[in-house]
């Protein structure tokens, strides 16, 4: 696979960014749920009452057969329907019907029944503490902060991931392209082995020269079980990093599908090393950061709202009903025949405030805190994207430096090639020609490697990488 298709295959089956997501999943929901604030509540009461209680003088000398009777004997079963709910004022209300049905032995007769009705509307609103939308909302507007929050991450984890990827692609790359260097030389060895056996057996060249080929031998057959290890363990990363049982799959194999060409974009950046405008808020450590200064200033405000007394005002508004038929009592408490009201006021404070207060000066330093936080993320940014720059530029230039060194390794070794050739020169010193030269091929595959991550942390840093991947966050 190739690069873009290990990045993608990462973003899907990496289990630290599906965790996040799923954290970040799981946040939405519960911002779903507070967002359900103002949803009114339905409720039904039921309850049924016995009393056997000493009768009154006045319940006893009502009538002259009740002298006798010193208990009232009343059975009340009582029920009730409505709705309440909460307003974005702060204020709170309820609108329910109640039916209560009495039998008792001090009315007229066993059989005759008292129906109550009565519809009623009430209302409390705070005018101090808790009034407002700002302070019925504050559990909602820091769930929409921690939601946020939870993205932000998501998005970070996603950085670290596509990171991991395109370093662990690289990574197989140099083990690759690695192991068939020195298996190239570890051929080139035997080759010259061969040769040097021949012009032995000829007489043409001392026995120690086909000794120092046997230890040329020895020495990259060395080199090429070492490559060979880390192709295993690149193999084993590539396995971690997309979620996958390598015991399950033992005989899957991640081949790199091609060597990717270079950053133009990282090489327009560094050219121009101004970084973008947007930089901060691209970078989700510092975004988190900042949300927590805007969470932690809500909280600090709601603190200072309960630092207010408790005044409310209270309504009500009723109709009433008293019927012998339970019928009639519900339809005439549904009419405004008789009609009751009430309205008052309510006022709580604390005799001490030295808790509410502690609370709000608490916050307040946790504020501070967060605040210095975020100063402190932003100039890590910045200072990360003036390392960074330099790193690239000097990765650039040495990668330059490198691939001359390989050129001029070629020509040296073509040299002294010829030179042995022609019997100029010792056997020794083409061996250690030929390991110079591959020596400089893997310090250029490793500046190539260096090179690349460099351009991609710049490109982590201008907010480009998940983009230039095809990622995209949905909202």
């Amino acid at each position: 696979m190739d690069l873009n298709q290990i990045v993608q295959w990462a973003v899907w089956r990496n289990a630290a960014a599906a965790a996040a997501r799923l954290q970040a999943d799981a946040a939405g929901k519960l911002l779903q749920s507070e967002r359900e604030l103002y949803t009114s509540t339905g409720f039904v009461r039921v309850r049924r009452e016995g009393y056997d209680r000493p009768r009154t003088y006045e319940e006893r000398t009502v009538s002259l057969t009740n002298i006798e009777k010193t208990s009232a004997l009343e059975q009340i079963s009582s029920g009730g329907i409505g709705v309440r709910g909460k307003l974005p004022s702060g204020a709170s209300f309820e609108l329910s019907n109640e039916q209560r049905r009495r039998q008792s032995n001090l009315l007229g007769s066993t059989d005759e029944r008292e129906n109550r009705g009565t519809l009623t509307f009430t209302i409390k609103q705070p005018l101090l503490r808790g009034a407002g939308r700002d302070a019925v909302e504050a559990d909602l507007r820091v769930v929409e902060k921690e939601q946020q929050i939870e993205r932000q991450r998501f998005i970070k984890q996603l950085l670290d991931t596509v990171g991991e990827a395109v370093g662990t692609y690289w990574q197989l790359i140099r083990s690759k392209q690695a192991l068939a260097m020195r298996e190239n030389a570890l051929r080139s060895a035997f080759r010259l082995r061969d040769s040097v056996q021949l012009l032995v057996d000829k007489g043409f060249a001392p026995r120690i020269e086909l000794l120092e080929a046997e230890v040329a031998i020895g020495s990259r057959q060395t080199e090429v079980a070492r490559v060979e290890q880390q192709l295993v363990e690149s193999q084993s990363r590539v396995c971690n990093l997309l979620d996958v049982s390598a015991l399950e799959r033992m005989n899957l194999k991640f081949v790199p599908a091609n060597l990717p060409a270079e950053a133009a974009m990282a090489d327009a950046l560094a050219a121009t090393p101004e970084p973008p405008s947007q930089m901060l808020e691209l970078w989700p450590t510092y975004r988190i950061a900042k949300l927590r200064v805007e969470q932690e200033t809500l909280r600090l405000a709601y603190a200072q709202n309960l630092e207010r007394p408790d005044l409310s005002l209270e309504a009500g508004y009723n109709f009433n009903s008293l019927d012998s038929r339970l019928r009639n009592s519900v339809q005439d408490s549904l009419s405004s025949k008789h009609p009751g009201w009430f309205v008052g006021a309510t006022l709580e404070m604390p005799l001490s405030d030295v808790g509410v207060r502690s609370k709000r000066e608490a916050q307040q330093l946790k504020l501070d805190a967060v605040r210095r936080q975020m100063q402190s993320e932003a100039h890590m940014a910045e200072n990360e994207w003036v390392t960074r720059i330099a790193q690239l530029q000097a990765s650039r230039s040495e990668l330059r430096q490198l691939r001359q060194e390989v050129s001029n390794r070629t020509l040296l070794l073509q040299a002294e090639l010829a030179n042995y050739e022609r019997g100029r020169s010792r056997l020794r010193l083409l061996i250690e020609a030929q390991d110079l030269f591959n020596d400089s091929q893997q310090r250029l595959l490793e500046g190539e490697i260096r090179y690349q991550i460099a351009a991609m942390t710049v490109q982590v840093l201008g907010g480009t990488l998940l983009e230039s991947f095809g990622v995209r966050v949905i909202e």
